[in-house]
């Protein structure tokens, strides 16, 4: 399918998956892609109905693959634990510049996850956290990562 393909691609460098519904298994494809994929650095997930085992599955290509500049996953269902993982794993990522995690539901936990990786990400650029109904807390403990 796609993942194998663009496994053997060496060409492409941005893939907009957005809307494809291709859920947790189409997520564990594409991270079996990922991990070793170098040529890959602009990535939309969003809107796929990734859960937690997707979720996952791109949290452990994230620790393999540190080429990532563009990263989208909003609207997807990830939950706490998984997004966490994923955010554990960004802090590999020395080039990435934009992250669109808007609509994904941020709680407290996943908040400090992505306080410590903003806090060592010098290159990134674009932040977006709309639609997450962040509550006090949330805001507070991500603005504490955005002071550099």
């Amino acid at each position: 399918g796609l993942a194998r393909a663009l496994m053997v691609n060496r060409t492409i460098e941005c893939v907009k998956l957005q809307g494809n519904r291709i859920k947790d298994k189409g997520m564990m494809e594409f991270a079996w892609m990922l991990r070793g994929n170098s040529r890959l650095t602009k990535i939309d997930l969003g809107k796929n109905f990734i859960q937690d085992s997707g979720g996952n599955s791109l949290a452990y290509a994230l620790r393999c693959n540190h080429v990532i500049e563009e990263l989208t996953l909003r609207e997807n269902a990830i939950g706490s634990e998984s997004l966490g993982s994923i955010g554990k794993s960004l802090q590999n990522q020395q080039y990435l510049t934009h992250l669109d995690l808007a609509g994904i539901g941020i709680e407290p936990f996943v908040a400090s996850v992505f306080r410590d990786f903003i806090k060592t990400s010098p290159s990134l650029r674009f932040l977006d956290l709309s639609s997450n109904n962040l509550q006090d807390d949330c805001t507070i403990i991500i603005a504490v990562g955005l002071m550099l």
